[in-house]
């Protein structure tokens, strides 16, 4: 692609209407190459998984694509995220510039239309990531989020595991101790079944609260039903495979569960993984892990590795983790941004409205 003609333009943003093909492929393509900049490995998703991402609605939150245009090129994208249930005060988005056009302005202008659809849109937090070399320097991504205000509040290890896995080892893996046997592992693929839906809707919120998070401040999920079924559209949409494995206590309760979605691009995302506290300390964690594996090897065979995030302060997932054979490959920092304040530094108020549509 070539670069923009005129380097002293102000580039323009605009939204991506989702039904756009050209444009959202436009959108894509800036969005994954400024994302994978630099990167030994980044994740894979499909253009047709991250499409469906847009324009699948889903009650709970809303996903909005900026483009940057630069003398009518692509130049640079962001993607959205604005939850409509809980943390109603919050944006999280992820910001892209390839390297050959930056340091032209683009990503200045990017945050200005995300700060210009923050105050439009009544929220009052900024939530970023980064994904950055696992011991090397915090790069130019965490010097432009400082300049505007963000503080690091939490950081990840990104890690993976190669499949398949020996599926003896999972299988001795996957045998509960003693003090984990009285809890009953049930599994699926695709839709929750309906008699464990509300159980494991009110599961699904329960996160948040539970895992470490560091200094974020973000609230606990809601979830119901109907947001669970929203979901497995969306996944049924992407052409995902989500294999969801759950731990009942002897009186029906939920104990715990893991879930993995595999996307068409071969690989597996770990989604949640949770042990309530009262079932903590008796190895039901690798217990559902290790059951959850089995059935992705058995279900998505295609699927060559799964791809999983932790808080470097959650040492029993870590060693779980360790245990099974994932290695790690970056560290994720999340940077957040309270009352999002044009920085003195940089204005990024000039009366500019939330950005047109395409």
């Amino acid at each position: 692609m070539t670069g923009p003609r005129d380097p002293g333009a102000r580039p323009a943003v605009v939204n991506v209407d989702p039904s756009d093909r050209a444009a959202v492929s436009s959108w894509f393509d800036a969005l994954t190459r400024g994302l994978g900049a630099g990167r030994d490995d980044p994740p894979p998703y499909t253009l047709a998984e991250t499409a469906a991402d847009l324009s699948v609605p889903r009650e709970h939150t809303r996903v909005h694509a900026l483009l940057a245009l630069a003398d009518g090129l692509p130049a640079g994208a962001a993607r959205l995220e604005l939850p409509a249930r809980d943390n109603t005060r919050l944006l999280s988005f992820r910001l892209a510039v390839p390297p050959e056009l930056r340091g032209r302005g683009i990503g200045n202008a990017l945050h200005r239309a995300i700060t210009a659809t923050a105050a439009h849109e009544g929220r009052t937090s900024l939530l970023t990531h980064l994904d950055l070399p696992l011991n090397g320097p915090g790069g130019p991504g965490a010097a432009f989020a400082a300049a505007r205000g963000y503080t690091l509040r939490n950081t990840e290890l990104r890690q993976r595991l190669r499949l398949p896995v020996d599926e003896g080892r999972l299988r001795r893996l996957a045998a509960p101790t003693p003090a984990a046997a009285d809890c009953r592992i049930v599994s699926w693929s695709g839709r929750c079944p309906d008699r464990y839906a509300r159980r494991y809707a009110s599961l699904r919120g329960m996160l948040l609260g539970e895992a470490p998070t560091g200094a974020l401040s973000l609230e606990a999920e809601q979830w119901d039903v109907d947001r669970l079924r929203a979901e497995e559209r969306l996944d049924e949409r992407q052409g995902r495979t989500v294999v969801t494995s759950m731990a009942l206590a002897p009186d029906g309760s939920t104990a715990g569960h893991t879930i993995l979605a595999a996307g068409p691009g071969g690989h597996a995302f770990q989604r949640d993984t949770l042990v309530l506290p009262s079932h903590r300390g008796h190895g039901l964690g690798i217990v559902l892990k290790a059951v959850n594996l089995l059935r992705l090897q058995r279900d998505a065979p295609s699927t060559v590795a799964v791809e999983t995030t932790n808080a470097t302060q959650n040492t029993p997932m870590r060693a779980i983790n360790d245990r099974l054979g994932f290695t790690a490959l970056e560290r994720c920092e999340d940077w957040q941004r309270d009352a999002p304040i044009p920085h003195p530094a940089t204005p990024e108020g000039g009366g500019d409205g939330p950005p047109a549509q395409l």
